[in-house]
């Protein structure tokens, strides 16, 4: 055996992460108040493979600020919402897929309002494990809306004092060669 205790000759790939889950900072009919930053993450990132296996898969979930029905979320700091997937590196065989899930500032309903007194940072980044065939990568869904009809005061608003960024990209991995070098446009 080796020093990590794993026997030689085993192929041992990495494991799948999924961020599949919601997590979500959200106001209805009622009032959040943060004074510093806000950051909601739902990522998902795939292990990294020992041996001769693959790297693991990375899924990302749902990430929201949302304010519905009349709800108020105020944040004095920047706020990050992250959606984002990265695929395992696989040393001697495939690196993992990833995909990006959704990521989003929202309100609802009319009388809905976000306020945000720094930056906004909004992503559903995928980037595919390295490997011998780099993984796959899709980016995911990233948005800010403000839905709801009607005119000032009533309808739905989102303020940002500071800068908007807004990403839904993906890379896939790189392939490598047998001595773990990249190859070059792979």
């Amino acid at each position: 055996a080796d020093e990590l205790g794993q026997s030689q000759g085993d192929v041992a790939s990495g494991s799948d992460a999924s961020g599949f889950g919601n997590a979500r900072i959200g106001a209805t009919g009622g009032t959040v108040d943060i004074g510093g930053n806000a950051t909601v993450s739902a990522r998902g990132t795939g292990g990294d493979a020992l041996g001769t296996g693959s790297g693991g898969n990375g899924l990302g979930g749902t990430a929201s600020l949302t304010a519905h029905s009349g709800g108020i979320i105020n944040i004095g700091g920047d706020a990050e919402v992250y959606a984002d997937a990265n695929g395992g590196n696989g040393t001697s065989n495939s690196g993992g897929d990833a995909k990006a899930g959704v990521a989003e500032i929202v309100t609802n309903s009319t009388d809905s309002l976000i306020n945000i007194g720094g930056d906004a940072y909004v992503s559903a980044f995928a980037v595919g494990g390295d490997g011998l065939d780099g993984g796959t990568a899709t980016g995911g869904t990233a948005q800010v809306l403000a839905r709801g009809g009607g005119l000032l005061p009533e309808s739905s608003n989102i303020n940002v004092l500071g800068d908007l960024d807004v990403y839904g990209d993906a890379d896939g991995g790189h392939g490598i060669d047998s001595e773990g070098f990249p190859i070059p446009g792979g």
